[in-house]
């Protein structure tokens, strides 16, 4: 084809195309804006118009098709969506009013509890998409158009981006929307911050390719670093969500530096010295309102009181370190009330006064002292990095101190339930499990002394069984003594037989991975938005203590006792072989004609076989201990058949007899 016919066809498909569009699109002289108001529980409309342009008419059945998706009880995400697109291809952004803008930011995409349930399924069915938000474009797409139309997005709407960011650890679409606030001159406020701290949370409680870990828990924190410091930069409070969400990312970071003055900052705890307030809480006589907000403008205005999630979370990045001495003396001096005013120095005689290097007694301002009850989380931390380094003596000392909390505060909910004081507080350190396989662990690692620790543990864990199996004897009787004088919130065990397992079974799904992977549920009420703002500017005050509930504190007991006995089996089983191994090593030495230390006798002396086999009530068929080893050979293998493996050697109190 020459470049002539060329010319012409591409001239001829111009002209086809131009009154293509000419005779499609209807030439308006004026577009119209429609007035829209959304006060009201039902958007009201107007349509009043002198002229009836099929145009206007195609607009206006648009905008009441999408008037008719958001006016639902539940809206559909698809068909907002959907309707919203379908009213801009026939209006510009600027015609349409900025409320019915923000109305289907919000109805565009699912709720937050309903999107938290959607990832926890993907996750269970191991089906998850790469996108982090299904809707993201959605929610990028509206706030663009809002700009597009001249007005500036408010505080509340990126708020509900966040939000949805949030729910599926969206943590960099959550830092990008935080400085787009800062471009558009948004007030980024604590629930601003707070939002994109839990999406930092979110993501790392995500899983995540072991080889991809590291470099993620860098990201977040360094993202987790710059917010922080934006905050102290900006004067921004730090409000009891803010600090929680803060604290649990720096236990997955390990960021000890930011941990540290994110103590001092909000509850005036300094790690070095955790028995003297901060230095930013000292002064020499000037007052202390004036010295914050002169000399400390980029701190907090004062510090908070002092929580057991930052006890705990301080505990847990201590032992993750490796720092078992500050670990110790943080828990000894932040467990242990201080007195609120620091004592004068008597002054000295023999002090030389021109000798001044400092102020000798400075005044310190006053501010709540660091004090909090530890709670069996706190116990269950210590013992574990106590036993993981291999302190038995601590690991000893820290059981025995929690046996002992355990008991006064069972003995002060019995004096009040005796005295008919039904809304008692509920016990907040109990021994468990955990706590023993931790001491159990250190005890079975430790070959040096393991017997004499294991026999200890043994003991321990059984006299743990006896006390709990008494608890819930006298706890039966509470309402059957009490029955016509019991609240209406206290079930009567008789009438709610099957209510135990209920309750047993409701504490184990709240702390199931999925449930806190699911987080908290809420609607898209209006008071939704309000109760979360309050949650973000509220600041921490005192902790609340939980009501005593007696069905439930029977269920926690009776499910401890049955996991408690699993493992003193355990540990029976565990005594009886390292029991054995004993003697046969020193029987050994007896078939050899050697020496071995009897405790006794207190020196090292040589005995005859039969007095060996008296001592360590060795069987009269059995010639020695070589024969021992074989014979507990066959019978381990002859035993690992059985699913229910028995031991061939049962304690005794003075050793181990063979089993006939």
């Amino acid at each position: 084809m020459s470049a002539v016919s060329r010319a012409c066809v591409r001239q001829l498909r111009a002209s086809r195309c131009s009154r293509h569009i000419s005779l499609a699109v209807p030439v308006v002289p004026r577009r119209r804006t429609f007035a829209l108001s959304v006060s009201g529980p039902q958007p009201i409309l107007d349509l009043t118009s002198s002229s009836h342009e099929p145009r206007n008419d195609i607009r206006e059945t648009k905008l009441s098709t999408l008037l008719g998706a958001l006016t639902t009880s539940e809206p559909n995400p698809d068909s907002v969506w959907g309707s919203y697109n379908d009213l801009l291809n026939v209006a510009r952004p600027e015609d349409i009013p900025l409320e019915l803008h923000q109305r289907v930011l919000r109805n565009c995409t699912l709720p937050t509890s309903k999107t938290r349930l959607l990832l926890a399924a993907q996750l269970a069915a191991q089906k998850r998409d790469n996108v982090p938000h299904a809707h993201e474009t959605r929610l990028q797409a509206v706030i663009r158009n809002i700009r597009a139309a001249g007005h500036v997005p408010t505080a509340e709407d990126y708020h509900f981006v966040l939000e949805q960011f949030a729910a599926v650890g969206h943590h960099v679409g959550a830092v990008r929307v935080l400085k787009e606030m800062s471009e558009m001159g948004v007030e980024r406020r604590a629930k601003s911050y707070g939002l994109c701290l839990q999406a930092l949370n979110r993501r790392l409680s995500l899983p995540c390719w072991h080889e991809d870990r590291p470099k993620l828990v860098t990201e977040v924190s360094n993202i987790c670093a710059d917010i922080l410091n934006e905050m102290w930069r900006l004067g921004v409070p730090f409000t009891s969500v803010n600090t929680d969400y803060a604290l649990a990312i720096l236990k997955e970071t390990l960021d000890m530096d930011n941990l540290d003055r994110l103590l001092k900052s909000v509850y005036g705890v300094d790690l070095s010295y955790p028995d003297r307030p901060p230095l930013e809480f000292w002064d020499s006589g000037r007052d202390t309102q004036e010295r914050l907000q002169n000399d400390l403008t980029s701190e907090q205005p004062g510090p908070k009181q002092f929580s057991v999630q930052a006890l705990n979370t301080t505990l847990d990045v201590l032992g993750r370190l490796g720092n078992i001495s500050k670990m110790v003396q943080v828990f000894e001096v932040l467990t242990t009330p201080l007195p609120t005013s620091v004592p004068s120095v008597p002054s000295s005689s023999f002090d030389d006064d021109d000798d001044d290097f400092g102020i000798r007694n400075p005044a310190v301002s006053s501010y709540p002292v660091p004090y909090v009850t530890p709670n069996t989380t706190t116990f269950r931390t210590l013992l574990r990095w106590l036993a993981k380094a291999d302190h038995v003596i601590l690991a000893r000392h820290y059981l025995l101190y929690a046996y002992r909390l355990e008991r006064e505060q069972d003995n002060a909910l019995r004096r009040s339930l005796v005295h008919r004081n039904f809304t008692a507080e509920a016990p907040k350190v109990a021994v468990d499990r955990s706590m023993l396989l931790s001491v159990f662990s250190a005890a079975n690692r430790n070959k040096s002394r393991s017997l004499e620790l294991l026999r200890w543990v043994h003991y321990m864990i059984k006299k743990v069984i006896r006390t709990k199996e008494v608890d819930i004897s006298w706890y039966s009787q509470v309402p059957r003594q009490n029955k016509s004088r019991l609240p209406r919130h206290i079930p009567l065990l008789e009438d709610h037989s099957a209510s135990s397992e209920a309750a047993l079974s409701g504490s184990a799904t709240r702390s199931s991975p999925l449930s806190v992977l699911m987080g908290e549920t809420g609607g898209r009420s209006a008071n939704t938005a309000s109760q979360s703002e309050r949650s973000h500017t509220i600041s921490s005050s005192s902790p609340q203590s939980r009501p005593f509930d007696l069905v439930l504190h029977l269920c926690i007991l009776k499910r401890e006792v049955q996991q408690i006995s699993r493992l003193e089996k355990h540990a029976a089983n565990v005594i009886g072989r390292d029991t054995q191994r004993v003697k046969e090593r020193l029987g050994r030495r007896v078939w050899a004609d050697k020496d071995i230390y009897l405790r006794d006798k207190k020196k090292r002396v040589r005995v005859d076989k039969d007095t060996w086999r008296n001592i360590v009530h060795f069987s009269e068929n059995r010639s020695g201990p070589e024969e021992e080893d074989d014979a507990r050979v066959v019978s381990d293998a002859k035993h690992a058949r059985h699913a229910k493996h028995q031991p061939i050697w049962t304690p005794v109190s003075t050793g181990l007899r063979r089993d006939p």
